[in-house]
């Protein structure tokens, strides 16, 4: 009798367990779609690299950047998660991928703005061209400021995500 109440435990134990289980598969399941994607959309964004000194190349590469993170951001967007705590913060990441493009392309603006001011000042130097530099010095400095305003959202996002899904 002592081993039948064995087996009855386990069996018991082994339900608990497989019940236990199937309540959080869908969370499971959530949360290794949602990092997945993140991490393929990070990698990608990764890969569009910014920089040098010429605006005019900056701006193609700010553009490319944006158009990327603007992709990105509409996959997660569009990630089918049941999870509602996590569907959120996906759509929250969303979001800041979206300020990360906008930002990125008035940076591209601006570039493309130096670039002509630059040109002007080849062809037909004038006295306003300088003032112009300068307001749109303003305006690079100002988007540079909303990236970087949108992409230090970026770390306590995903520590919020990998600790919702265990993983932090």
């Amino acid at each position: 009798e002592p081993a039948m109440q064995l087996k009855h435990g386990l069996l018991l134990g082994l339900l608990t367990i497989l019940l236990a289980a199937t309540g959080c598969d869908s969370k499971f399941k959530d949360c290794q779609t949602v990092i997945d994607a993140i991490n393929a959309s990070v990698e990608r964004i990764k890969k569009a690299e910014v920089g040098g000194s010429e605006p005019e190349k900056m701006a193609k590469q700010f553009q490319d950047f944006a158009k990327i993170a603007e992709e990105e951001a509409d996959k997660l967007a569009g990630i089918k998660v049941e999870t509602k705590e996590l569907k959120d913060m996906v759509d929250e990441y969303a979001t800041m991928a979206k300020e990360v493009a906008g930002a990125a392309k008035e940076l591209a603006g601006a570039m493309e703005e130096l670039t002509k001011i630059a040109k002007d000042a080849e062809t037909k130097p004038s006295p306003d061209l300088l003032d112009k530099m300068k307001e749109v010095e303003k305006k690079g400095d100002a988007a540079q400021k909303k990236l970087d305003a949108a992409t230090s959202k970026e770390d306590p996002l995903v520590d919020k995500i990998n600790k919702f899904c265990g993983a932090g």
